[in-house]
C-alpha cells in the first residue's frame, strides 16, 4: 500500500512540474499581464480580491496577509474575500470564523488581474512584526471558532504539539519519514504529558501513541478520509474541512514547542504564538519556500533548531 501511495505522490509531483514549467507559465500569464496593464491598481484605490482558489485554508490565509501587506504599503483600501470551492459555494468563509477587519467597498478585480497580482505584484514574504500585526488584525477567531478550539483542547494548553503531514507535500518537501519524526520527538517526550497531535497519516497516529503509551494525546478530526488523500481535497463537508484545518492550526499553537513537518497549517504557529519554539524535521529554505514557512524556519535556525 505504501509503495502505491508513493507512486501516486511522485506522479502528482511530475504533473505539477509540467504545469509549472516555463512554457506553460508564459502562456497562462500573457492574458494576466494584459489585463493588469490595462487597469493597474494604484495608490488610493479601493478594491476587493476574491480568493476563489482550490487551495488549503493555510494557503488562503497566507495569500490574504500578503495582499493586505501590499495594499497597506501602497496606501490602498482592501477587502479580501475567500470563496474557495473547497470550503463553500461562492460564500466568503473568513467572516464565518474570524473577527476580520477588511474594510473596503471597492469593486472586485477580475480573475486575470487577481492572478497577476498574486503571482507578480505582491511580495513573497512579509517581515515578522508586520505579519504578526496583520494576522492579529484579520485572523482573530470569532466566538464560534474560539469555542471549537477550547472544546477540542479541553480549555488547556499542551506540553507539546506535533504536526505530521504525510499525504500531498511531496513536491515541496519530499516524502515525509515517520521514523525521523519519532526520533525528533525523543528529546521532548520525557517532560510531555499532554500532547496535541495533528496528522493526516493514520499509521503515524498509531505509531506515536504506541511509542509513548503513558502520554495523553489529543487530536481533532471531523471525518474519515481514504489513506493518502489530502483532507482538504476529500469528500468531507466544506464546514468540516474548514473547522478541522483551523482548530488544528490554533491548537498546535497551544504548546510552547511544536515538532513538525513543513506545511502551511503549522507554519502559522509562529504568528499565533510568537514565543513558540519549533523543530522541523524536513525544513528546506530556498526560493520556493512560502510565507510564513520561510520566516518560521529562519527563526528556528537562529534559535539553534533544524530550520532547513
Amino acid at each position: 500500500m505504501s509503495q502505491l501511495l508513493n507512486a501516486r505522490q511522485r506522479a502528482k509531483a511530475m504533473l505539477q512540474q509540467v504545469k509549472g514549467s516555463a512554457p506553460v507559465t508564459a502562456i497562462k500569464r500573457a492574458p494576466q499581464y494584459c489585463a493588469w496593464k490595462l487597469a493597474p491598481l494604484q495608490a488610493g484605490d479601493s478594491f476587493t480580491v476574491d480568493l476563489s482558489l482550490r487551495v488549503g485554508m493555510g494557503a488562503l490565509m497566507a495569500y490574504a496577509l500578503r495582499v493586505a501587506h501590499w495594499a497597506a504599503e501602497n496606501r490602498m483600501a482592501l477587502k479580501v474575500r475567500a470563496s474557495s470551492p473547497l470550503y463553500g459555494e461562492r460564500q466568503d468563509i473568513f467572516p464565518l470564523y474570524f473577527l476580520s477587519r477588511f474594510e473596503s467597498d471597492g469593486r472586485a478585480i477580475g480573475t486575470q488581474r487577481r492572478e497577476w497580482l498574486l503571482t507578480r505584484e505582491i511580495a513573497s514574504h512579509i517581515p515578522h512584526e508586520a505579519a504578526k500585526d496583520l494576522f492579529a488584525t484579520h485572523f482573530t477567531p470569532n466566538q464560534r471558532l474560539a469555542a471549537e478550539i477550547d472544546a477540542a483542547s479541553g480549555g488547556r494548553d499542551f506540553d507539546l504539539s506535533i504536526h505530521f503531514r504525510g499525504t500531498d507535500k511531496f513536491m515541496e518537501t519530499g516524502l515525509t519519514d515517520a521514523q525521523l519524526m519519532l526520533t525528533a520527538l525523543k528529546p521532548h517526550m520525557p517532560s510531555a504529558r499532554n500532547v496535541f497531535l495533528a496528522t493526516d497519516d493514520a499509521n503515524f497516529s498509531v505509531l506515536v501513541r504506541q511509542a509513548w503509551p503513558e502520554v495523553t494525546f489529543t487530536s481533532y478530526d471531523r471525518g474519515v478520509v481514504m489513506p493518502g488523500k489530502a483532507r482538504h481535497f476529500s469528500a468531507m463537508s466544506p464546514e468540516d474541512k474548514a473547522l478541522e484545518a483551523l482548530v488544528n492550526m490554533y491548537a498546535l499553537a497551544r504548546a510552547p514547542h511544536c515538532v513538525r513537518t513543513m506545511s502551511y497549517m503549522s507554519s502559522f504557529v509562529g504568528l499565533i504564538r510568537p514565543s513558540v519554539g519549533t523543530t522541523t524535521i524536513n525544513g528546506k529554505i530556498d526560493e520556493n519556500t512560502p510565507f510564513p514557512e520561510r520566516d518560521l524556519l529562519l527563526r528556528e535556525r537562529a534559535a539553534g533548531g533544524e530550520g532547513g
